[in-house]
């Protein structure tokens, strides 16, 4: 079924991609084929890194592009962290300045794990004890901070001398309290101890912690450390649409919580983005490739580094140092099909159904507008409200609420988005993306 009004509709048009001048365009790796029978399988790179010297530098492009873009773990690189200024700033200076407990909370690819390294990287660089922990499902309350106990060495608790044997043992605040059990109050008395310095802790993925218990405990604890002025401070983080999905609701404690929605970045921070991995690794984006990851991205550095880091390697396979346009497109290829291999195989194929029914052009829209907005979409009119009506209840794609809906599983718009962008490049190859302003 052929879609190129609707696509080129929802994508617009375009002019044929600008022709690169020779020396960009032609192969600017000057390395020998492999010999045919080392290319009858491929092979793994030795885990040394040695590779043969005709091979070394596109190995070495390789290894730069996959720390340059790396859509499957978080940045911890500062140098290659991108376009949230903004964001890091309202961050330390809630800490600093302010002396609050912050709530990060958005959907999942929007930079909430990256911008917590890089904050915990700038922390410790200022001489802050942090500790940093990711959450799991059945973790509890003790454990949690036990680990933090665990992290802050004795010597800077008020009643101890900095040459006390317990600190010259190389001692810590958990050591005090191991025959304990961990309790609010408990912290709350350890902590107002802390002197000459002042601690950051770190709790991501706090969504995934499944016990209403210790989002209370956490609570309680953030009310007690305000209301002692102890030089403690939380930041937490989650997927979630607002605070409430992540910490026990205690209204006490809505005065000492700065919440910060982690926002779709805007089109120059992506250009950022792809900008600064390209510097990293040596390559050069086409001008029309980099505009085409921006209008793919909507604004989300998953998708940029994801697109970003397959062109830049079908580029380095063509022994190319220019991503082209054509490398883009490819690269959604090959997206798409890693997104679908993640996907329940029953819902798969009731969105490759829908994506070519008559509701196929409304579905397409509600996952650009459900990426646009942090996972939930808007109605606009009634129409609208009828068509999800098919899509939710006839269909099981999609949550109907009063006057928005959700997709009932979050990779389902980022895949619907993506398989749009490939059949618009299969269709019609000479449309492009509308480039956001």
């Amino acid at each position: 079924m052929r879609h190129s009004g609707w696509l080129t509709r929802l994508f617009g048009t375009r002019e044929p991609a600008r022709e690169l001048p020779e020396r960009e365009s032609a192969p600017l790796l000057e390395i020998a084929a492999p010999e045919p029978e080392q290319s009858r399988l491929p092979t793994f790179r030795k885990a040394s890194a040695r590779t043969r010297p005709r091979d070394s530098q596109i190995e070495a492009m390789r290894s730069k592009v996959r720390g340059a873009f790396s859509p499957s773990r978080p940045i911890v690189d500062s140098e290659l962290y991108s376009g949230r200024t903004r964001l890091l700033r309202s961050l330390i200076s809630a800490v600093e300045d302010s002396n609050m407990h912050v709530i990060i909370f958005g959907t999942r690819g929007i930079g909430k794990t990256s911008t917590l390294h890089v904050l915990n990287a700038m922390a410790r660089k200022a001489r802050y004890i942090v500790h940093y922990g990711s959450c799991g499902q059945n973790v509890t309350f003790a454990e949690l901070f036990g680990a933090v106990l665990s992290d802050i060495p004795l010597l800077f608790h008020q009643d101890y001398d900095p040459v006390a044997s317990e600190v010259e043992e190389g001692l810590s605040f958990a050591d005090l309290y191991q025959d304990e059990p961990i309790t609010v109050p408990l912290l709350s008395e350890a902590f107002t101890r802390i002197s000459g310095t002042q601690v950051l802790v770190i709790l991501d993925e706090f969504d995934r912690v499944e016990d209403g218990n210790v989002r209370r405990l956490v609570a309680e604890l953030i009310k007690n450390l305000s209301d002692r002025a102890a030089p403690v401070q939380l930041v937490i983080a989650g997927v979630a649409q607002n605070i409430d999905e992540i910490v026990e609701h205690i209204p006490s404690i809505r005065r000492n919580i700065l919440p910060i929605r982690v926002p779709n970045m805007e089109a120059a921070e992506v250009r950022e983005l792809v900008g600064r991995g390209a510097d990293r690794s040596g390559l050069r984006f086409a001008d029309e490739a980099r505009e085409r990851i921006v209008a793919l991205a909507l604004g989300l550095p998953y998708i940029a580094s994801l697109l970003a880091h397959h062109a830049s390697l079908l580029a380095l396979e063509a022994r190319r140092k220019t991503i082209t346009l054509a490398d883009i497109d490819a690269a959604v290829e090959q997206a798409v099909g890693e997104i679908e291999l993640r996907l329940n195989p029953a819902l798969l194929r009731l969105a490759r159904s829908a994506s070519e029914s008559k509701e196929g052009p409304l579905l397409v829209d509600l996952a650009r507008r459900s990426l646009e907005s942090g996972g939930i979409f808007s109605l606009s009119d009634a129409d609208e409200a009828r068509a999800l009506d098919e899509l939710s209840l006839g269909r099981g794609l999609v949550r109907r609420g009063e006057g928005e809906g959700a997709f009932v599983e979050d990779g389902l718009p980022v895949y619907l988005w993506m398989r749009a962008a490939l059949d618009q490049s299969r269709e019609a190859p000479l449309l492009k993306a509308a480039v956001p302003e």
